[in-house]
């Protein structure tokens, strides 16, 4: 049969070689028929190369952030019971939740997860504008894979404003998405972040350290 073939590249370029991935001819002794023409797949930002391709027409494109079949999510739903807005902007400056005068301490964090693993821990960090200090909690995800939920109670500074972190990172598995390939190397742990209201990114971590930021969340404001 035939073979596909792939070249994944910021730059492709070269002259005067020719890539063939079709079969072999058949056996007519034994009745075998020839292998196929085969694929071939060619992706790059700059493509200056002077190539044939024998038998079959490949297939061209730009190279593109490698993801996982089901993007995991992860946001702040409600803090002490107000819902939070569709567009937070998870700043200082501009309160995206206003808490009644009448709150007090501890303060209810509402989250809500898609496409993490039930278990999985989740760390929830308190800073406030002024004195540089933060106050962090951990608590755990229950649910299914596509839709997980937590509360955890959090204490916030009550007489200025705050941003609430969330945080989480999971081990990919076959269950989850698994395996993920980046440059060769293996995707081993998915890290996810978001402030109130609004998911913040993914980041992929291979087996080696290095970490790939996607822009956004995907599906997610």
């Amino acid at each position: 049969m035939g073979a596909p073939f792939g070249w994944v590249a910021t730059r492709i370029t070269g002259s005067g070689g020719q890539v063939v991935v079709g079969g072999g001819d058949g056996d007519g002794y034994w009745g075998w028929g020839g292998g196929g023409l085969g694929r071939i797949r060619v992706e790059g930002f700059t493509d200056t190369a002077a190539l044939s391709f024998a038998g079959v027409v490949p297939s061209m494109g730009l190279p593109t952030t490698v993801t996982l079949p089901a993007s995991p999510a992860l946001r702040i739903s409600a803090v002490g019971g107000v819902a939070t807005p569709a567009a937070p902007t998870g700043s200082f400056a501009t309160a995206d939740v206003t808490l009644p005068a009448t709150t007090t301490n501890p303060v209810s964090v509402s989250l809500a997860g898609m496409n993490i693993p039930p278990g999985t821990a989740v760390t929830v960090a308190v800073a406030g504008r002024v004195g540089g200090g933060s106050t962090s909690t951990t608590t755990t995800l229950s649910g299914t894979q596509a839709s997980t939920t937590a509360t955890v109670s959090v204490t916030l500074p009550l007489d200025q404003p705050s941003v609430i972190l969330v945080s989480t990172s999971f081990t990919i598995t076959a269950a989850n998405g698994g395996p993920v390939f980046v440059d060769g190397e293996r995707v081993e742990r998915v890290r996810v972040s978001a402030t109130v209201g609004g998911a913040g990114p993914v980041t992929y971590v291979t087996r080696s350290g290095r970490e790939i930021v996607l822009a956004r969340q995907e599906g997610e404001r």
